[in-house]
This record gives C-alpha cells, structure tokens and sequence, in this order.
C-alpha cells in the first residue's frame, strides 16, 4: 500500500526560510500503525478503561454494541454490559477525570439490586436482533436452548434451579420462548452513562442511589444510566435532527425553557411545553425533525403532534431531551 506515496513536509527555522523534505515508499525505514487510544487499566473481562478523542466516542459506542452483540448475545440481560463516559478539556488535570472514572463504572455495587422486571414482548423484541448475530454452528447446535435461559416463568415450564445458593433465589428458569406473552422477564439491561467535567467538582454529581437500581441521585440527572438497546438509537435521532447548525438557535431557546420548568416540573406544562416544541422547531413544516422527535419520544403517529407531545412530555421525557443535549453539545460540541 505504500506504492505511490509521495508528500513534501516543509521544515521552518528561526530567522531562515523555510526548508523542504520529500517523504516516499523509498525513503521510509519503518511503518507503525496508529491507534488513537491510550490503556488506563489492563484489558480484563470485568473493566476496561480507555482514553480516546471525544469525537471517536459515539462511534466507540456503536462498536462496542456490535461486539457484545456478536459474542454475548445468549447471555444478554444476564451478563450486562455498563459504558461509563467521561469527557473533559485536554488541559483539565487528569487525576480528576480518573476518579470520576471510578465513580461511573460503579464497580463496588451489589448486583442484586440491578435485576429489574421487563415485559416479555419488549425483551424479545431486543433479544431477536442481538440473535441475528447467531452463526450456522450456533443454530445447528441450538446453542439459545443451553445458554439463552431467563427466570422468573410464571408457567413454572422447564427448569426449577438455584440462581443462588439461597432460598430465595431458587426460579423457574426457561428460553424465553417459553415465557406467557403478557408475562415479565428479570433482568439486568445494559446501560450507559456520562458526564463532563466542566469543573474538578463534577464528579460529585456522579453518585448512585442503590434504593433506585443505582440511578444517579442527583434529581436532574436521575434518568442516567440509560438502557443502552432502547435510548442510545434515540441519542443519536437526536443528533440527527440538530448537527444542522442552522437549527442551532432553536434548539437553544427551547433547551433554555425545558431547563426552567424541569427544575419544578408540573403537570401542567405539558402543553405549553408541546406547543414550544411544535412552534420552535416548526415541526408542521419540517417533516423529517417530525419524524425524528417521534421516535425519541415514541409518539402516536395517529394523534396530532400537539396532542400526542402532550401525552409524552412528562417529567422523565423532559430530562432525556435535556440529557441529549449535556450530551452532544456540552460533552462533545456536536451540535
């Protein structure tokens, strides 16, 4: 691949002019190969710590996805996968962002406390993509049957077994094939989290309340981590609509007005808030933001958009715009 390669560096001294070297194919002595990230931990099942360039990190997500998916998805729900970002000025002390690491890869938690109930509809409806990955061996060898096991089934079907030593964790566990549709599944999701470190004490903002399947405490913020299958496709609507800079304003005066009434939401600015979202971002107008905003707040496509914000601008939707936005704009100034 070094065929035809041919560039001039130009070398400047004080007080003489500017000097000219030519790098080709004949010339090089050594090729390495470039890799824009630095270890912090050594690479272990259980953490693994990089430092990467802000703008990598969306697609770092999305590949990190694709990995577990590829390798763990019999496992899915049962071993979670948590992505903790940190993002700072590169002339903030690094010591800080370091301990601010350590408080978002929650490491000293009691696991117990993250098993949460899910609906059996919406679990296969993420289990199916992640088995997509699935190989002929896989399928051959009806791998999902001996791995891809789930408890609670209420039908008592299959296997009665102890997750734990311990009288109460002794389920019926089955595939989830097995499971009544209008059932529930436990599991733990996989999630995500971030902040950035404007200030060195930031980090205190990332404190988890273990009452609440460890949410952040903090009562802005209590939506983060997000689950990473269902929010992290919405995050990035997001930032489809706005890396228009154009709709830069916009989105700046409607920000500014979600963040005066988050801070004592009441039910009764729902529709005043719809009628800012509809009259701001003129989504009668333009149809793909329309789009867009539908699915991040998985609106009814049958009522008017007026009606059906009004339906969905609740307290929590509320500090996921507003989440979207401390994310693309203030940690990573993509929008």
């Amino acid at each position: 691949f070094l065929k035809g390669i041919n560039f001039k560096l130009k070398l400047k001294k004080l007080d003489k002019e500017s000097a000219g070297i030519t790098i080709n194919s004949e010339n090089l002595i050594e090729v390495q190969s470039y890799k824009p990230f630095s270890l912090i931990t050594d690479i272990s099942p259980v953490n693994y710590q990089v430092i990467i360039p802000a703008e990598y990190v969306p697609k770092f997500i999305d590949k990190v996805i694709e990995e577990y998916d590829r390798n763990f998805k019999y496992v899915y729900g049962k071993l979670p996968l948590h992505i903790g970002i940190i993002t700072s000025h590169y002339k903030k002390p690094l010591y800080v962002s370091l301990k601010a690491l350590r408080r978002i890869r929650r490491g000293n938690i009691n696991t117990d406390k993250l098993w949460q109930k899910k609906d059996v509809n919406e679990f296969c409806q993420l289990q199916k993509k992640k088995l997509k990955h699935a190989t002929s061996e896989e399928l051959v060898n009806k791998t999902e049957e001996y791995y891809s096991l789930y408890f609670d089934n209420p039908d008592r079907k299959e296997y009665q077994f102890y997750i734990k030593p311990d009288e109460n964790w002794k389920k019926w566990i089955s595939t989830i094939s097995e499971f009544p549709l209008n059932s529930q599944v436990e599991i733990i999701p996989n999630t995500f989290d971030f902040e950035f470190m404007d200030t060195n004490t930031r980090r205190n903002d990332i404190f988890y309340d273990e009452k609440n399947h460890y949410k952040r405490a903090l009562p802005l913020k209590s939506n983060r981590p997000y689950e990473l299958e269902i929010y992290w496709p919405k995050f990035k609507e997001f930032y489809e609509i706005f890396k228009d800079k154009n709709k830069s304003a916009k989105l700046h005066r409607l920000i500014e007005l979600l963040y005066e009434k988050a801070q004592n939401y009441n039910e009764a600015f729902k529709p005043l808030l719809a009628s800012a979202f509809v009259n701001i971002l003129e989504l009668r107008k333009d149809n793909e933001t329309l789009e867009r905003i539908q699915r991040i707040f998985d609106l009814n496509t049958e009522l008017d958009i007026l009606k059906a914000l009004e339906e969905k601008l609740t307290e929590e939707n509320l500090k996921l715009f507003i989440d979207m936005f401390e994310f693309w704009h203030t940690a990573f100034k993509g929008v």
